[in-house]
């Protein structure tokens, strides 16, 4: 069984445009997947106008726009005890934290680590921190770094061993080669090699690891609320179906 969550949103000359969120099991792993149309519906905030961290994945909704529902929030990234981001964070096309290419023990600099990234035309994009250097990305309008990179142009992260005993719950993002963007949270604990495969055989070219085990998935039948730094989100006026 999955769900498809539609979403009708306002258009220019307001006009309807329908767009869907498909979520599903498969792997193991449980997936949300979002069309390229629905891409640009993708936003990724840290804080409030306030200054205040939203922290939980439901929170920012108080501050949508009256009608607007969060269709779906997952932690975005790693970040110090501060709740600051360890690495580049973007939001309304203002870089608020650069990229970080330091070396370091954990995760986030298993090398290569990468960025998960939505343009201002709604195009969405996972790829090395590497190769964000050498590329022009001025027309970002959100952007997290993670890492490490899961899946890089279609083979998986080269220091991923099958069979490893290292399992934990683990949250990522990948970009398949028509621009759909799928979300991943593992149903139990799966090392890192299994849960990359999973984004591969879900046809990621590219998919980017986001964090462990404190990571959540928010809809609105299934809210999660946590405390995380960066938080990615989904909003849109929705129509749910279930089939």
């Amino acid at each position: 069984m999955y769900r498809i969550l539609t979403l009708f949103l306002l258009a220019a000359g307001c006009s309807t445009a329908q767009l869907e969120i498909e979520e599903y099991s498969k792997h193991e792993v449980r997936f949300v997947r979002l069309d390229t149309d629905a891409v640009g519906q993708i936003q990724m905030v840290y804080k409030d106008e306030s200054g205040e961290r939203y922290a939980s994945l439901n929170a920012s909704s108080s501050a949508l726009d009256k009608g607007k529902l969060l269709m779906f929030a997952t932690n975005g990234g790693m970040f110090h005890k501060d709740k600051n981001p360890v690495g580049l964070f973007i939001e309304d096309n203002e870089v608020l934290y650069v990229l970080n290419t330091d070396e370091g023990n954990g995760n986030f600099f298993l090398k290569p680590n990468g960025v998960f990234a939505v343009s201002q035309d709604g195009q969405a994009l996972v790829t090395t921190s590497e190769q964000w250097l050498t590329e022009n990305q001025t027309s970002i309008e959100f952007a997290t770094q993670s890492g490490p990179m899961l899946v890089i142009d279609g083979t998986i992260h080269p220091a991923f061993k099958e069979g490893s005993a290292n399992k934990y719950i683990r949250s990522g993002v990948g970009v398949d080669q028509t621009g759909n963007v799928l979300f991943g949270l593992s149903e139990a604990p799966m090392n890192f090699h299994d849960f990359a495969i999973a984004f591969q055989e879900e046809g990621c070219t590219d998919a980017l690891y986001l964090d462990g085990a404190i990571s959540l998935f928010h809809t609105p039948e299934r809210p999660s609320d946590g405390n995380f730094g960066v938080i990615i989100q989904v909003v849109g006026f929705p129509m749910i179906t279930q089939k």
